[in-house]
């Protein structure tokens, strides 16, 4: 199991998360949407924390964990 965290600000959240995995590395891809109760008017971009969490195949044991917005 993997404990995920990532920035949002104010009008988005996490949408869903993508793991690719294979013997060597795990790739995170964070996906995030817009909250549909947050239209219009202003708002001040704020780094805010979240996380989540996600089951991989099999245990993580060396392989390296990285984030597939890089590739």
């Amino acid at each position: 199991m993997l404990r995920i965290e990532f920035l949002h600000g104010i009008v988005d959240g996490l949408h869903h998360i993508e793991i690719d995995e294979d013997d060597q590395e795990i790739r995170v891809t964070v996906f995030l949407g817009l909250d549909p109760d947050l239209r219009g008017g202003w708002y001040a971009p704020v780094g805010l924390t979240g996380w989540t969490k996600a089951k991989t195949s099999r245990p993580v044991g060396r392989r390296r964990i990285s984030d597939g917005a890089e590739r």
